[in-house]
């Protein structure tokens, strides 16, 4: 599949980025002329494909590839062997250039218009236009669903739920009574948004059950990964805010609120009636304690217990880090000799 350069050009200032093309070897270009097959890193690009350059560390990588066209930023032009597509935010250009390749060549999650006659849809659901509804799909009474939106096979849906146009569900996906989806939303695989959150009461016969009465609300531009969960609330609800993005096996426990923009990589949890701002960063198995408050612009490092609030802005981080075993072993009876 190929395309010009002036195509891919055209895509990414319709999305207010700006380019410059700079060329060793051409005194004057015509990006009309410059044919291209698609997109591949610095080390593996051929002459026909784009790359990047984010990071500097990788800038002898830059001056090694083959690659026929690399976003970089003005100070990195020079070493580029074919042409420069000279940006201020070079890993924004690729973000955008990947996103035109995507719809060159078709995104996972495609459904075809229409509703497959083995699916199972509630007589009373709203159906926007050009809603597609793939093979085996259940959507039960009173749910509405916005323009474009695709649901993919074997996903459930139950009942008042409500999805804003140009969202997509991926396969088995499984969205439970009174959740509301935002617009242009992602869910993908085996997630699982509005089930009971964990709460229980302590009796004489054991734990009682509390009945979880609150629903999940996730407004608009919010991408889950595969296998997250996200909790209805137990009287509130659950709310994630727009902008939000959750890697695979995320949790999101009940009554939680997580903040515009924020970003949680996988096996990161936030527990009940925690609010995270917006802005923050949840690295990978950072566990977030119930009733707390994290402020906006925080990031939290990987495998970080957070057990109190967080009250300023800053980087964040608990653990030990990896060593060595006999050199860790030490480390962990010097701890234990600080504490006597």
């Amino acid at each position: 599949m190929s395309f010009t350069l002036q195509d891919l050009i055209q895509h990414l200032e319709s999305s207010g980025l700006t380019l410059e093309i700079r060329s060793k070897a051409q005194a004057t270009l015509n990006p009309q002329d410059v044919s291209l097959t698609g997109l591949a890193t610095l080390d593996n690009a051929s002459e026909s494909q784009v790359s990047f350059l984010a990071n500097p560390k990788y800038a002898q990588a830059l001056i090694e590839s083959n690659a026929g066209a690399v976003f970089v930023r003005a100070d990195q032009a020079e070493q580029c062997k074919g042409l420069a597509l000279v940006t201020s935010n070079p890993y924004l250009a690729y973000a955008k250039a990947s996103q035109f390749m995507r719809d060159r060549i078709g995104d996972i999650i495609d459904v075809e218009p229409g509703v497959h006659p083995t699916a199972i849809v509630a007589d009373d659901v709203e159906l926007g236009e050009n809603v597609a509804i793939a093979p085996y799909v259940i959507i039960g009474a009173g749910t509405r669903l916005g323009d474009n939106v695709q649901i993919s096979s074997h996903t459930v849906i139950g009942k008042r739920v409500s999805i804003g146009a140009d969202t997509k569900i991926a396969p088995h996906v499984t969205i439970f009574d009174d959740v509301q989806l935002g617009q242009r939303c992602r869910v993908l695989s085996q997630t699982t948004l509005g089930a009971d959150g964990f709460g229980y009461a302590p009796s004489a016969n054991g734990w009682e059950a509390i009945a979880q009465l609150g629903g999940v609300i996730i407004k608009d531009d919010v991408h889950i990964g595969a296998s997250a969960a996200v909790d209805r609330g137990a009287l509130d609800s659950t709310v994630i805010e727009k902008g939000v993005i959750m890697d695979n096996y995320c949790m999101v426990a009940h009554n939680a609120v997580i903040g515009e923009r924020t970003a949680m990589a996988g096996k990161s949890g936030v527990a009940g009636s925690t609010k995270v701002g917006a802005r923050c960063t949840i690295a990978g198995q950072a566990g977030i304690s119930g009733h707390l408050v994290v402020v906006d612009d925080v990031h939290v490092g990987m495998q970080a217990q957070v057990t109190n609030s967080i009250t300023e802005p800053g980087q964040y981080a608990s653990g030990t880090g990896l060593y060595p075993a006999n050199k860790w072993r030490r480390l962990v009876v010097r701890l234990r000799q600080l504490i006597k």
